[in-house]
């Protein structure tokens, strides 16, 4: 009679980042499987039962990797579980199969293994260096079992816990192709790599290049010599290779827009990038959740690097975007307005006790509040406008390559016009450049 052992398990592992990861899917399997015997014949069994959900119902199945092993669920159902050494095939009962030492079959004809799919079925358990002596008539009635829970709820609820990851590396190891889920965008524009970028724009040019239909190049003074080496190995697998925008004026910390990276070209002095599919999201995610990948430890909530080389996050294709813009047209001579929409946005929380002091340095200075650009005073606004202005970093932080020491000489009161110009299309003009624009 066959008994379970003490489970194998993968360290260090993290289930938002790692089941999209094809190298720690081999890591995976490697350590569950040793003999390269075992390992081809699981990994045979799991393409086989895929391939027989995915018939059955495109977008009913799920893989999904744990630290432990792998499961396949169809339906709402666990069909497949590949461990070490407590693997369970789900099967459509009666079955003329007996136990024996290497396996064992637990079947009761009133009990089904799982309410939610009500018909006859039975577990059969086994250790994986056994999977060869599993009889075939097992997997047949585990084949009928896959129908049935399809057949009990279409669309399965494990959409989340995708592990593409595994599904790529299968397609390595086995030298074939998998079908994916239809709610997984399964095109080589969408399916990603493992390693993706992690950079810095401002908003408003963000928000430009998305209405200007979301493709464009912008210039970078470090040199990506990791991410061109990135993109080629994705491009030679035939995926994409993502790229993760913040707030470079406002807030690090929130990623607002997604995009596909084209094209990397490094020069004497910089680098240039070419993105395309520039995509706003829904909801933005924090860069905390950002694992690092020289090092595997999560972005710090103040590092300010406009440069990182991170893990592609768990399910970033499936990331709920904003509507695409709609093209302003002459012909357009109304539009609905005022829809009422909740969003969730998030704002970097910078020094409030250093803008207080440059606001009262320069009014001690200069009697007042006026723009150092345009001299323009928000206090004619009389006692609506008093004590209001903004404060404008000299010294742009997404230039800096580590935390810096704000002096306030590195500061400057600047009115909401000016500021706009100063970052206007992404840059971060001089004083002077502003001024000599406003007078020419």
């Amino acid at each position: 009679m066959w008994v379970g052992t003490m489970p194998i398990a993968l360290e260090n592992f993290n289930p938002s980042f790692d089941r999209q990861d094809a190298e720690k899917a081999r890591r995976l399997f490697e350590l569950l499987w040793p003999s390269r015997k075992v390992r081809l014949a699981c990994a045979q069994r799991l393409a086989k039962s895929i391939r027989y959900a995915h018939q059955n119902g495109e977008s009913s199945w799920s893989v999904t990797m744990f630290n432990s092993g792998i499961r396949l669920n169809a339906g709402q159902v666990e069909v497949l579980r590949l461990d070490a050494n407590d693997c369970r095939i789900i099967f459509h009962g009666p079955i003329a199969v007996r136990a024996s030492r290497r396996f064992s079959v637990e079947y009761k004809r009133t009990a089904p293994v799982y309410p939610a799919v009500p018909v006859p079925s039975g577990v059969c358990r086994f250790d994986s260096k056994d999977i060869e002596s599993i009889p075939n008539a097992v997997w047949k009635r585990h084949e009928l079992f896959i129908r049935d829970a399809v057949a009990a709820k279409p669309t399965t609820p494990h959409r989340r816990s995708f592990s593409d990851g595994v599904l790529r590396h299968l397609e390595l190891l086995l030298h074939t192709s998998l079908p994916r889920p239809t709610y997984v965008k399964n095109n080589a524009h969408e399916r990603l790599h493992e390693i993706c970028i992690y950079a810095i724009r401002t908003l408003d040019s963000l928000d430009t290049e998305w209405l200007a239909g979301g493709s464009f190049s912008f210039p970078e003074g470090k040199s990506w010599k990791e991410a061109e080496k990135q993109l080629a190995l994705a491009k030679k697998r035939n995926l994409n290779m993502a790229i993760l925008f913040a707030d470079a004026a406002y807030d690090t910390r929130a990623i607002i827009y997604k995009a596909v990276i084209d094209g990397i070209s490094i020069g004497r002095n910089a680098t240039e990038i070419r993105v395309s599919n520039l995509k706003k999201l829904a909801v933005p995610i924090q860069k905390t959740d950002l694992v690092i990948a020289s090092s595997g430890k999560k972005i710090s909530r103040d590092h300010r690097r406009s440069y990182v080389v991170c893990r592609t996050p768990s399910g970033l294709d499936l990331l709920e975007t904003a509507l695409d813009p709609i093209p302003v047209t002459e012909d357009l001579p109304s539009a609905t307005e005022a829809r009422r929409r909740l969003v969730s946005h998030f704002r970097l929380e910078r020094n409030r006790a250093l803008v207080k002091r440059k606001k009262l340095a320069h009014q001690a200075e200069t009697g007042g509040l006026a723009c150092q650009v345009c001299e323009f005073d928000f206090s004619k606004y009389r006692s609506l406008g008093v004590g209001f202005c903004e404060v404008h970093h000299l010294k742009p932080l997404s230039a800096e390559r580590a935390e810096v020491l704000t002096n306030l000489s590195d500061l400057a009161v600047v009115c909401s016009n000016c500021h706009r110009m100063i970052h206007r299309n992404g840059k971060c003009r001089t004083l002077s450049e502003i001024k000599a624009a406003l007078n020419s």
